[in-house]
């Protein structure tokens, strides 16, 4: 089944579960979700049945340059993964659909705002950055599967929790939570551009789960020095 066809069964209503590919029907929905109500997403998908907006629109409303910045298939083919991590070690089953899909959508909303508060010009500037194009999506969802293997083995934070993604991002020691690092100017390219395809973005989320590892170990060090 197209993603064209998902949207078209999404929007009327009709989206059922389908068990022989739920997790491609799930993403498609999350996908949007997140374009029709989460901040960091809104309107930056292009779906099926749309164009990205061309340049004779962005001189008529600037706004617009910014928006449909990504195709609907990338986005939901970077969920697909998360969904499998989540099905495979934390949903149990007796968890019911409905709140499998509420959980992913607030783990994927919560991770998103944290990245728009630390780098909002990678975001609201999105055309001008790769954040939200493939080397973004597939590299940060990828963090995001550690990310929850993380926080699931702390034993006392929760994945839906905000907080939980603040605690490990919100770091001055992060290169990666920086705008710059995602800028695709011609002239300046951001570390991220050199990623530029599947096997790269792996291991620029690789990169990143380093210093993410990296610098928690020194916030550690920091709280227990100040002990003393």
């Amino acid at each position: 089944m197209g993603n064209g066809l998902l949207v078209d069964l999404y929007q009327s209503g009709a989206l059922k579960s389908d068990e022989f590919d739920d997790v491609k029907i799930m993403s498609t929905q999350l996908m949007m979700m997140l374009n029709d109500e989460s901040g960091p997403w809104m309107d930056k998908v292009i779906m099926p049945n749309k164009s990205a907006y061309k340049k004779s629109e962005w001189n008529v409303d600037p706004k617009l340059k910014h928006l449909r910045v990504v195709k609907s298939t990338s986005l939901v083919n970077s969920f697909k993964p998360l969904i499998k991590y989540l099905e495979n070690n934390v949903f149990t089953p007796m968890t019911t659909r409905e709140t499998k899909l509420k959980t992913v959508y607030t783990i994927l909303d919560n991770f998103w705002t944290v990245l728009k508060m630390n780098m909002p010009a990678a975001i609201d500037e999105a055309r001008d950055h790769v954040l939200q194009k493939s080397v973004g999506i597939f590299s940060m969802h990828s963090l995001l599967i550690e990310l929850c293997k993380v926080i699931k083995a702390s034993g006392n934070e929760l994945l839906t929790d905000i907080a939980s993604f603040e605690k490990r991002l919100n770091s001055d020691e992060l290169e990666f939570m920086s705008h710059d690092f995602w800028s695709n100017d011609k002239e300046n390219p951001g570390e991220a551009t050199k990623y530029g395809n599947m096997k790269g973005f792996k291991r620029l989320s690789e990169v990143m789960l380093k210093e993410v590892v990296e610098a928690s170990e020194n916030q550690d060090l920091n709280n227990a020095t100040e002990v003393f």
